[in-house]
């Protein structure tokens, strides 16, 4: 494996899971309802393109990899990223409406176009922000669970206990059905 390569590599394995992701979305859903402060949620999936037949897992470490360097480079101070799965990010924005989630989202896309391109694959965007869309942790969780498929879903919950897992798949799933998949503000691009 080349350097580069393990680098990227490296960097998927060191961000933040699905399970630190609902720890924080809890402690920010708490802060963000006492304080009566917004906080929004941006959640990025990256396909390959099909023209790439079954790419590598070096040209998915690759694309997934400058996908979350990318990203990352877009963090503000308290904002926080999680890899939830394959190929499929969250960006947790403490203290940010709507509108300029908006405005963060444009420039996260503008920058994936540059990093993914037309040739590679394609992304979708979504934002959910609360109060707006989502009352409650549990909906915006179900948002995340819209961008997972069963094997990412999985993949999403290793390193936790399997009867932990199944609990905590059935959680999510139940929060999906309370989250529109279709809903207007899910990009493709």
């Amino acid at each position: 494996m080349n350097l580069q390569l393990e680098v990227r590599s490296n960097l998927l394995e060191t961000l933040p899971g699905l399970a630190h992701f609902q720890d924080r979305l809890a402690m920010e859903h708490r802060r963000a309802s006492r304080a009566e402060q917004p906080f929004s949620l941006v959640v990025v999936g990256v396909k390959p393109s099909p023209a790439l037949g079954t790419p590598s897992k070096a040209t998915l470490t690759t694309m997934f990899g400058e996908t979350a360097k990318a990203l990352i480079r877009r963090l503000r101070g308290d904002d926080s990223i999680y890899h939830f799965g394959r190929g499929v990010f969250g960006i947790l924005l403490p203290r940010v409406h709507t509108s300029i989630a908006n405005l963060i989202a444009e420039n996260l896309r503008k920058d994936l176009r540059e990093v993914i391109g037309a040739d590679l694959g394609s992304f979708e965007m979504q934002i959910i922000s609360f109060p707006d869309d989502a009352a409650s942790a549990r909906e915006e969780e179900g948002a995340v669970v819209n961008f997972l498929s069963d094997k990412e879903m999985d993949s999403a919950l290793d390193g936790a206990v399997r009867t932990r897992n199944s609990l905590l798949r059935d959680r999510l799933r139940a929060a999906a059905c309370n989250y529109p998949a279709n809903s207007s503000r899910v990009l493709t691009l």
